[in-house]
């Protein structure tokens, strides 16, 4: 498992540990790359994996002064840092250099070798947003996902969860523009840019009126929720719902 950045007693981070699940040991990685050709401090931003490498999107200093709109890949093999920030962009059908808007809080999950970022609160907008902006690693373009069903006007969120399983897109939780807690699921269809409310029918954690900032992971068809925070209080709790892998080929 590794660990990127982060903020504790209001400094910033930008070191990577790595931890060992055999031998039970944290490990700190000493990156080949110099201090000015690697990823500034932060927290809340989003790490996926993909082929071997990590790629870091986004995320805000821990003064909220600064809100980052920048890609970064890191390799496991080389401990060096990549700055992939040269943005290509699709608009109106073809690609444009451009510049995406800061974002943090956002999720970001790996299908089908592109990568999903969905909400998270805008820099440009002065609040959360419900967009789903997608990044093709083989060519490094981005583009937007022009949803056939979109999430209903109110839902724009950030410091949820999203987890991909099969070709559905899972998001759970967050916080909106008014500072309210979310506790309802919702699946996104990669395939058909389709959202549908999945908490009708299955055991929701309401955390008492919603969670933010919590931990999630698909465990054996499940997804599972740990800790975060909602209405004032802060929790430990561990509680799952049943996911099903659909798909929509």
């Amino acid at each position: 498992m590794w660990v990127f950045g982060g903020e504790r007693s209001g400094y910033g981070f930008n070191d990577i540990w790595e931890y060992s699940f055999e031998e039970n040991i944290w490990k700190y990685t000493t990156p080949a790359s110099f201090e000015d050709r690697m990823p500034a401090p932060r927290s809340d931003m989003s790490l996926v994996e993909y082929m071997g490498d990590m790629y870091m999107f986004g995320g805000r200093a821990t003064s909220l002064k600064t809100l980052y709109a920048d890609l970064w890949k890191y390799s496991f093999d080389n401990g060096e840092w990549t700055d992939l920030s040269l943005k290509q962009v699709v608009v109106d059908d073809s690609v444009t250099n451009s510049t995406l808007s800061g974002v943090y809080g956002h999720t970001a999950v790996v299908h089908e070798g592109k990568m999903y970022v969905f909400g998270g609160y805008s820099e440009t907008k002065g609040a959360p947003i419900n967009d789903v902006s997608v990044y093709d690693f083989s060519t490094g373009v981005w583009s937007a996902s022009k949803c056939a069903v979109c999430l209903p006007e109110g839902s724009e969120r950030y410091g949820h969860t999203a987890l991909v399983n099969g070709d559905i897109m899972y998001m759970f939780g967050g916080m909106g523009g008014g500072f309210e807690a979310f506790s309802d699921v919702w699946a996104y269809d990669i395939p058909t840019q389709r959202w549908s409310s999945v908490t009708s029918g299955v055991p929701v954690p309401v955390y008492n009126g919603g969670l933010y900032e919590h931990a999630a992971s698909i465990v054996r068809g499940n997804m599972m929720f740990f800790g975060g925070q909602g209405q004032g209080s802060y929790f430990n709790t561990l509680m799952g719902i049943p996911v099903p892998q659909s798909s929509s080929s």
